[in-house]
């Protein structure tokens, strides 16, 4: 369903990626991005709240701690792509 650009644009940013970090850690990235969205629906479900109130609150649990901040990063990257790709009909 992409379009030649949209194809070389997602094989140029891939191969960035690859380059950088191993095809684990990538995967590992969506997983965790996937898991954090369910637990936090989840969350909001029970609490009809959010967990985090303020950046301090998201900043202590996420950007504050390098390793989460890398796969959030990576997470963003893929999922911009996957989800791209699973709405686009919704999109015609």
């Amino acid at each position: 369903m992409w379009t030649a650009e949209e194809e070389e644009r997602f094989e140029r940013d891939l191969e960035y990626l690859t380059a950088r970090y191993q095809l684990e850690q990538i995967v590992e990235g969506y997983v965790r991005f996937t898991r954090s969205v369910m637990e936090e629906t989840k969350y909001f479900k029970a609490h009809g709240d959010y967990r985090s109130h303020s950046f301090a609150g998201v900043n202590e649990r996420v950007y504050a701690d390098q390793e989460q901040t890398t796969y959030y990063m990576l997470r963003l990257s893929v999922t911009e792509y996957l989800w791209e790709t699973a709405t686009y009909p919704l999109v015609l």
